[in-house]
């Protein structure tokens, strides 16, 4: 099944403006498990590369007024204008229109959905070239996180008791891994990844890739991301069957019984949970979310704003490389705290979009895999689990953490977020044998 979108590029030679863009896509899933600057300086200039493309082709103005459509029908367009508006009615109310204007740009990052979204419905083949880039870095990444871990070698930050990657801090590695190793999980159900361009259709150069990514979020050791993955894992498998989420059950059991015996860094990470008091991350946590309510109860409509979450400078936490502290958290907290019951109820819209769009895209292709009836997924149905898979690992993680608000995490899962198509736009009116 292919669009007219689809038909009308057919048989057209690429120029070099397409070559570009194409390219900025690729260099930008390379540079998602690299320092931030690399995603903004890719980003950049992927937008300008795409305008350019359209100004330079015949009648541009028409063309653009039919890209503009095409962005309009994007499944998350309208979700994330919801949000955005709230987020800037958030600052308009506490500071007028210089701090609504600061909210507004503050969520400049969703922009990457936009240019995503016009990259892969003009050119679908790109998002499995995409994740294939996507994740073989994120494998590299994996693989030096777990020597950092393991040898306590940080040569360029604070030296945490995690792996941290390519980044700056584990919080953010830890939401790239588990965005990275759930579409890793997508492309292993039902053997996904034998459809996926050679070398990485070959079982052995999957497994490493896979292997890569899962040391990842093994030794990134955020608790909070362990969680998000086991119900993320758990939660995924029941659409599939029962038998498979039984076998999902035990071979977690068994993981964990291993790595509980053999890894060091797993104990030192679960054990000070029996005596929770004690555990200075915890105490922190808690210490910020009963400031996060009372904010709300001080504020309830609007909140204090995005920007505008106090800081609070608390020694334990800066003792384990944090500076002061300015978020909850907690996504769901801190959009309370800061944005109100306007902000949450949008940011809660956004996230239900966001999950069913993912279920529908991915029911969709398992729909077109059973009419070719091929026996097996293809490598677009395993990437549309795996992202959903991602989607509900990140949602659980965010009550511990506020990992909405790290930029990596956003400009990834936002790209990842373009890969959508509106499936229930094509199935209406699109659709063309």
């Amino acid at each position: 099944m292919i669009t007219k979108r689809q038909l009308e590029i057919k048989g057209r030679p690429p120029n070099l403006l397409e070559r570009l863009r194409d390219l900025s896509i690729l260099l930008y899933a390379v540079s998602l498990s690299l320092g931030i600057t690399w995603q903004w300086a890719v980003l950049l200039v992927g937008i300008v590369l795409s305008l350019l493309l359209i100004l330079c082709q015949s009648k541009p103005f028409d063309r653009l007024k039919k890209e503009s459509a095409i962005i309009w029908r994007a499944p998350l367009t309208i979700p994330i204008l919801i949000f955005v508006l709230a987020v800037t009615l958030s600052g308009w109310a506490n500071g007028g229109v210089l701090e609504a204007w600061r909210s507004f740009t503050s969520l400049r990052g969703m922009l990457v959905y936009f240019w995503a979204y016009q990259a892969f419905s003009a050119k679908p083949e790109l998002k499995e070239k995409a994740i294939i880039c996507a994740l073989s870095v994120g494998a590299v990444a994996g693989v030096w996180a777990t020597i950092q871990q393991i040898t306590g070698f940080h040569p360029h930050g604070f030296r945490y008791l995690q792996g941290t990657g390519f980044l700056g801090g584990p919080m953010a590695f830890a939401g790239l891994m588990q965005i990275f190793s759930m579409l890793a999980f997508g492309l292993s159900i039902n053997k996904s990844f034998e459809t996926l361009r050679p070398p990485f259709s070959k079982k052995r150069v999957f497994i490493f890739v896979a292997l890569g990514n899962a040391l990842g979020i093994l030794f990134a050791a955020e608790r909070s991301a362990w969680l998000g993955v086991i119900v993320a894992l758990l939660c995924s498998t029941m659409l599939l069957s029962f038998r498979t989420t039984f076998r999902t059950v035990i071979m977690l059991l068994t993981v964990a019984a291993l790595l509980w015996c053999t890894v060091p860094v797993v104990q030192q990470r679960l054990a000070p949970l029996v005596n929770w008091q004690n555990d200075v991350s915890l105490r922190v946590r808690l210490q910020l979310w009963r400031e996060s309510c009372q904010i709300f109860a001080d504020k309830p409509v609007f909140g204090v704003g995005i920007r505008n979450f106090p800081h609070h400078v608390i020694p334990e936490a800066l003792g384990m490389g944090h500076a002061a502290l300015d978020h909850a958290h907690s996504n769901y907290l801190h959009i309370l705290a800061t944005t109100g019951t306007v902000g949450s109820a949008a940011y809660l819209f956004l996230f239900l979009s966001v999950l069913l769009t993912a279920f529908s895209n991915f029911k969709h292709s398992l729909a077109c895999d059973r009419e070719n009836q091929t026996g097996r997924w293809s490598a677009q149905t395993g990437i549309e689990f795996g992202i959903l898979a991602g989607v509900i690992s990140l949602l659980v993680s965010g009550i511990f953490e506020y990992n909405f608000g790290t930029a990596q995490i956003r400009l990834a899962q936002w790209f990842l977020f373009g890969m959508f198509s509106n499936a229930t736009f094509r199935n209406n009116a699109g659709k063309l044998n």
